[in-house]
């Protein structure tokens, strides 16, 4: 893990070491001790799942150490400026620390958060949150602008966090990652209609198939019926023929020797006509034969 050296900055009594102690230990402390110079060893683990090792340097709120101050802007790669949201003259100087960076680095793009600290003293309030983030937005070009409570760990976390994104442009890759995630989703529609569309084709084949399979059948069906196949035993269909002319001719001759019968008695009249068959009609072997 490649160390980077994180600077903090701001006038004296803004609570630049509180933010710093609330961060690292969780801990607020009501009492102001100056500070010369402190440097502090931290890992964060950084939205993208990395960790990252951090060395903060929490600086001195007075001007007795120009030549310190210079030098810890000199080696710093990213920058926390802050400022106490109750005291006017603290934005000032946070806005001459922001012109003293630039001249240090010899650019403009360094990544910076300005934090407008004690945001819980909102009736002692001098500088407006539009205030200090227009100005950051007018004179910055890698900045953010956030209000903490490092009293009540407000906000506190998010601080470095967002300035570990500005540092290694992570909130592009993320800008990017959701810029793409659109044209993906269309894809996976895309592939996810086309492969509907070849299971329906599939489908509709597959029907074809079975129809024209039936529609062959019924056509061979036909062609047995009409006497297209050898299969069919013709001599089963000559005797049926033969059978139903025999019992139409037997019907026929029973009819002309039977008397009429009332209607009510069809049960009766099919007993007599069956007995009295002419004798003359004989039957072999399912043949009717007519002496």
């Amino acid at each position: 893990m490649k160390e980077n050296k994180l600077v903090v900055l701001g006038a004296g009594g803004v609570g630049k070491t509180s933010l710093v102690l609330q961060f690292l230990q969780g801990f607020f402390s009501p009492t102001y001790k100056p500070t010369v110079e402190d440097c502090y060893s931290h890992t964060l683990q950084l939205p993208n799942g990395l960790f990252q090792a951090l060395e903060i340097l929490d600086t001195a709120g007075s001007h007795h150490f120009p030549a310190m101050r210079e030098l810890s802007i000199r080696s710093g790669r990213a920058f926390v400026i802050i400022y106490a949201v109750n005291n006017q003259q603290s934005f000032y100087e946070a806005q001459e620390l922001w012109k003293l960076i630039t001249t240090v680095k010899g650019v403009d793009n360094v990544p910076v958060v300005l934090v407008g600290n004690k945001m819980d003293l909102s009736v002692e309030r001098e500088v407006t949150w539009e205030t200090a983030n227009r100005w950051v937005l007018d004179a910055m070009t890698n900045a953010t602008y956030l209000e903490t409570s490092a009293k009540y760990n407000l906000n506190v976390t998010e601080v470095f966090k967002e300035l570990l994104i500005r540092t290694f442009g992570l909130g592009k890759e993320e800008q990017v990652r959701k810029e793409r995630r659109p044209s993906r989703i269309r894809l996976s529609l895309s592939d996810l209609s086309l492969t509907s569309r070849r299971k329906s084709s599939s489908a509709i084949s597959t029907t074809s198939q079975a129809t024209h399979t039936t529609a062959s059948g019924i056509s061979r069906a036909e062609s047995v019926l009409s006497g297209g196949s050898g299969d069919v035993n013709h001599e089963d269909i000559a005797t049926e023929n033969e059978e139903e002319h025999c019992e139409s001719d037997v019907n026929m001759l029973t009819a002309a020797n039977t008397p009429s019968t009332p209607p009510n008695s069809t049960s009766m009249s099919s007993e007599i006509s069956e007995n009295r068959r002419p004798s003359n009609v004989k039957k072999f072997d399912n043949k009717c034969i007519i002496l």
